[in-house]
């Protein structure tokens, strides 16, 4: 999400840039913890839990609050649970849905809800980050690379979907 790694770093560079800024997380005290070392001004939080059972009623409700905006920049992902095998050979089917259910699942969601509710401006973009790991799989990551590989044909098809006409 916008509370740490290249998701604060965009919202950092965003700002830096003058832009107006929200950032998402699914904890209140990272939410409140990045808009302080963000400055305050022109940044504010929201909290969305990805991960819940009504993800799509989540995502619109923050959404709403958010209103008209320009760019989308997706960097969700979360810490796997603890036990959570990543292996292909030692992994459940659980496991690798677990995988999906934020990193892919959740920008699916985010991006369909903005543009069903005509909150992305026409000239706006949307940005997904997956990792280099499709480029240069890891030994025991088949789970993770898959889903790298369906967020990376994601944005392939938003493209042509979503493109300008």
């Amino acid at each position: 999400g916008g509370s740490s790694g290249l998701g604060y770093s965009a919202a950092e560079a965003s700002l830096e840039s003058g832009a107006k800024v929200v950032i998402a997380s699914s904890s209140q005290q990272r939410v409140d913890d990045a808009v302080k070392r963000l400055g305050g001004k022109n940044v504010v939080g929201k909290v969305v839990d990805l991960g819940g059972e009504n993800v799509e009623q989540e995502v619109a409700r923050v959404l709403k609050e958010i209103g008209n905006f320009d760019h989308l920049i997706y960097t969700a992902g979360d810490s796997l649970p603890q036990g959570t095998k990543v292996s292909f050979t030692d992994g459940t089917v659980e496991d690798s849905k677990h995988f999906f259910k934020i990193r892919y699942w959740g920008a699916y969601i985010t991006i369909q809800v903005a543009v069903k509710l005509g909150l992305l401006s026409k000239e706006g973009s949307i940005v997904l980050t997956s990792g280099t790991s499709i480029f240069k799989p890891i030994k025991g990551w088949a789970s993770v690379v898959g889903v790298a590989g369906a967020l990376d044909a994601l944005t392939r098809g938003l493209a042509v979907d979503l493109a300008p006409i």
